[in-house]
């Protein structure tokens, strides 16, 4: 099945973004070690690909972000740095040797109705008391931005330089846990309808969402007659275990408020599908100008092409090849970004030997552009 296009629209939007641990496992545990890793993994995130958290909450086996980005380019840079980083990062502190993550992430366009962003992030605040595991949001022992909401209460986390502990572990050196780790601060922004408020007023807006959630959990507890196990328990749950049951449902494609707004979104997303879609086979038959549509990530070319069929490298090619990949060629053994930078190396070239790359298989008989899910290869025709 194909993955769903990241879709961001133009001019940026909040997300909420949810990933799930492998199975459902409790590798989230709240610990002290635990949420100090995960703020400095996600505050350090922040600092090195800008986005925008308005809230933060960790369960014991997934994750709720409420984020600000500018593109969908900018929101996978960022979810790749912190959940690649906190993977490991879980793996070292549980001993879990597997996988973390049971996919890659989900993000779920917010629209710009207030009704809508306020629900979403209510919903974000209520996870520790809508299970029935705390009895006050305040006392889940896990990362949760109530604290920082409603107290102003820092949210501090620390990075560790893992390769600088390696080294000095190779020099017996005995060093402080922190001495090669970094303190990370995570800053939180007010949702984009509530940018225009005081920071008093969104702080009693939150404390009225707050009171309202912790009042349902408590009507619903009285009406079940189960008592929260509270947060010794919650944090007593080994990290390899896993519910009996997994709570699944569809999640929606867009979070709206009305079904007018969540139409036009649809409508919107519809028509950069499309877009995208007809980009797509004008690159798969060749044309390397084919304009895909703001906000989608660009197919990067990859591969190589048979130089004997051209007379110099073509601006629309040089374009799109990563700039950075010195270890990917064109033809016979330039570096893409020497091509762009010199073409007369082109004709350099063709008089050097082929590079020992793997030959055209016979299926890619025509020249013209081979899309595997996000990447185009430029394919190979045999000269006539």
């Amino acid at each position: 099945m194909a993955r769903q296009l990241r879709y961001i629209p133009e001019g940026g939007a909040l997300v909420h973004v949810t990933t799930r641990t492998i199975q459902g496992r409790y590798l989230l545990r709240p610990s002290p070690a635990l949420n100090e890793i995960l703020v400095g993994v996600l505050a350090r995130a922040q600092r090195l690909y800008p986005v925008g958290v308005c809230a933060a909450v960790a369960a014991s086996n997934h994750y709720h972000l409420i984020l600000r980005v500018e593109s969908s380019k900018r929101l996978a840079d960022f979810m790749a740095y912190f959940n690649g980083n906190a993977a490991r990062e879980i793996s070292r502190l549980t001993g879990w040797n597997a996988r973390v993550w049971s996919r890659r992430f989900h993000a779920i366009v917010i629209s710009n109705e207030e009704a809508a962003q306020v629900e979403v992030l209510r919903y974000v605040l209520s996870h520790g008391a809508k299970e029935g595991l705390v009895q006050f949001l305040r006392q889940w022992p896990g990362l949760h931005c109530v604290r920082v909401l409603l107290d102003g209460e820092p949210l501090v986390g620390y990075w560790f330089d893992r390769t600088k502990e390696y080294a000095a572990r190779l020099r017996r050196e005995d060093f402080d846990r922190l001495k090669y780790a970094t303190r990370e601060e995570l800053l939180l922004e007010p949702l984009a309808c509530w940018e225009h408020l005081s920071p008093e007023t969104r702080r009693k807006r939150i404390a009225d969402l707050v009171q309202g959630i912790e009042e349902e959990a408590a009507a619903e507890r009285e009406k079940t007659g189960v008592s929260p196990p509270g947060p010794a328990a919650v944090c007593a749950k080994h990290p390899h275990d896993r519910p009996n049951k997994l709570k699944k449902s569809p999640a929606p494609l867009f979070h709206a408020a009305t079904r007018r707004v969540r139409n036009e979104l649809y409508q919107m997303y519809a028509a950069f599908v499309a877009a995208f879609r007809d980009a797509a086979e004008k690159l798969r038959a060749g044309d390397l100008t084919a304009a895909f549509p703001p906000g989608a990530s660009h197919p990067l070319c990859r591969g190589w092409v048979d130089n004997s069929r051209l007379s110099r490298p073509s601006p629309a090619l040089t374009s799109v090849l990563p700039p950075s990949s010195r270890a990917r060629e064109i033809g016979r053994g330039v570096p893409s970004r020497r091509l762009a930078a010199d073409p007369s190396s082109f004709e350099e070239a063709c008089s050097r030997p082929k590079c020992p790359l793997a030959p055209p298989s016979p299926s890619q008989s025509q020249a013209g552009v081979a899309i595997r899910g996000t990447t185009a290869v430029l394919v190979h025709a045999p000269l006539q």
